[in-house]
């Protein structure tokens, strides 16, 4: 009875391993996503109501384009988008 148990548990462990392979190999063969980045500049600081007007309507403009902004750093914005590859 030992003897079968120990085949049983050798059996099922094989099989979980080759399931796992195979999801994990499945898993890798999708397509890749490609991302192209872009660094800009805001044309001034926000120091008033156009000038807030004038980032908005920038920022809408780089979205219509596929831009999406992903951070920033002073007047420097980081933008990404999906690559048309």
């Amino acid at each position: 009875m030992n003897r079968n148990y120990l085949w049983l548990v050798v059996v099922v462990l094989l099989v979980g391993l080759v399931l796992t392979t195979m999801l994990a190999t499945a898993q890798e063969a999708g397509p890749k996503i490609q991302w192209e980045y872009n660094v800009t500049v805001t044309p001034q600081r926000v120091t008033s109501e156009p000038h807030l007007e004038k980032i908005k309507a920038k920022l809408n403009e780089l979205g219509e384009a596929g831009w999406e902004l992903v951070g920033w750093e002073g007047r420097s914005w980081i933008l990404k988008r999906q690559s048309a590859n």
